[in-house]
């Protein structure tokens, strides 16, 4: 997940630099770890274009040197909340029909 990840992750930030390559790649760690926490089994589908999608959006609200954005950060945990209540994304949503 990581490579192509840090890319978008990067694009949505507005980064053109592979400077802040550390940086992004602990945010992604951080926003995989949440949405472990929240239930979600991101661990299960590292390429799955939701997670990557909810992992670039916590990405984009915290860009380096800045304090997070607000707004994007409600739109990560939206995007968190559909996740985990949907079918085959955490342990108690049943089957696992988003492989």
């Amino acid at each position: 997940m990581q490579g192509k990840t840090i890319d978008m992750a990067r694009v949505a930030m507005g980064i053109t630099t592979t400077k802040y390559d550390r940086y992004i790649s602990q945010q992604i760690n951080a926003a995989l770890r949440d949405l472990e926490i929240a239930g979600v089994k991101s661990a299960e589908k590292p390429d799955d274009d939701l997670i990557v999608q909810a992992v670039v959006t916590y990405c984009a609200a915290h860009p380096p040197m800045s304090p997070p954005d607000e707004k994007i950060m409600e739109s990560y945990e939206m995007q968190k909340s559909q996740l985990m209540t949907a079918t085959g994304y955490t342990e108690w949503g049943g089957g696992d029909d988003h492989s």
